[in-house]
């Protein structure tokens, strides 16, 4: 079981939606020291002075962690005032919505450092710390669209799909070598945030609150599961996908859970406006 009373934990887009979330809970299951990784300066401030203003040891960074050099620069100043990581919750991204041939290379590129690339250097940046603790848990916040093919998500489903394979040939490296650091994957599916707003909900996948979100997320942390896929339906699609034909499948997907209607197609097909 991990060690949440007492520890330092570190949320990248820990300033607003789920990340602001899980920043709570931890601090409410005992963590000492919140710290606050994100891009948006305005949302930082209001989540630091909040949670400072109820007495918690809580600080921030302005960055973008798709840049290997300021997640370096960001991570050195902390070790250099002493501070270490015990948890480590790789929460930010970015998506695009829209049919793939409309992006444009810059799109591409932005949703891979971030989503895929991001995660990985600030992983590096904390990991060996965690290592010769012999202690450690490291969070990747994936996506249902990740196990499930949403139209009008391709790039992101793309990066999701790549942090979520190195998230378990990470967890399985650390396993081997024994190192007493944990990974949780997580696989959340449709959620009340700012990132998914103007779409179409699928017509049998509930809309889940990042406050019940990020409380099966700390549970998961306390508990070391490995991977985390809600809702049910999320891990029943999943499964079907390797099970059935894949016409079927689609189907099941795309008309019966809703998904091809979730981001509007070209020209504003499915419009959900």
């Amino acid at each position: 079981m991990s060690r949440i009373t007492d520890s330092t934990v570190l949320i990248t887009g820990g300033a607003s939606g789920l990340g602001k979330s899980l920043a709570r809970l931890f601090l409410r299951w005992g963590a000492s020291r919140l710290i606050i990784w994100d891009s948006n300066r305005t949302d930082l401030d209001s989540a630091l002075t909040r949670f400072q203003g109820r007495g918690h040891q809580a600080a921030g960074q302005v960055l973008d962690i798709s840049d290997p050099d300021q997640v370096r620069h960001c991570a050195s100043k902390l070790s250099k005032s002493g501070i270490t990581v015990d948890i480590l919750v790789n929460n930010a991204g970015t998506a695009a919505k829209g049919w793939f041939a409309s992006h444009d290379h810059d799109t591409i590129t932005t949703i891979l450092q971030t989503n895929a690339a991001g995660p990985m250097h600030c992983t590096l940046a904390w990991l060996p710390g965690m290592i010769e603790k012999g202690q450690g848990h490291i969070v990747n916040i994936s996506s249902a669209a990740a196990l499930l093919p949403i139209p009008g998500l391709a790039v992101y489903s793309a990066s999701k799909c790549a942090l979520s394979g190195w998230s378990m040939a990470l967890a399985r490296e650390l396993d081997l070598a024994r190192t007493g650091v944990r990974v949780t994957l997580v696989n959340p599916g449709y959620m009340d945030t700012a990132m998914f707003q103007k779409v179409r909900k699928p017509v049998w996948m509930p809309c889940m609150n990042p406050d019940q979100v990020a409380s099966r997320i700390v549970k998961a942390v306390r508990k070391n599961r490995t991977t985390l896929t809600m809702p049910v339906l999320v891990r029943l699609g999943a499964l079907a996908g390797s099970l059935i034909p894949s016409r079927i499948f689609e189907f099941i997907t795309g008309r019966v859970m809703g998904l091809d209607r979730f981001i509007p197609g070209p020209g504003g097909k499915n419009d959900p406006s």
